[in-house]
């Protein structure tokens, strides 16, 4: 009577599988890379259109900014030199 009773239901860890397969490690393919057609270009000119208006956007705020903080200090200067008489 050398056998021994497992009490317990986990499994047995003594293989090693692994979880990952041949397929993760594949390099992509040039079509995957690169998409061609009216699709390519499309996300193309999406992605351009995309970005300008952003850095469009913030110009047009900074600027929009510095001319507010300009008329700001022009009228302060006014003030003073008003007050100055």
């Amino acid at each position: 009577m050398k056998q021994q009773t497992s009490h317990s239901n986990t499994p047995l860890f003594n293989q090693n599988k692994s979880a990952t397969s041949a397929r993760l490690y594949q390099h992509p393919t040039l079509e995957e890379q690169r998409p061609t057609g009216w699709k390519g270009a499309l996300q193309n000119i999406s992605m351009i259109m995309i970005l300008a208006t952003c850095f469009g956007g913030s110009a047009i705020l900074i600027l929009k900014g510095c001319a507010n903080e300009q008329d700001r200090q022009a009228a302060i200067i006014q003030a003073q030199l008003k007050g100055a008489k």
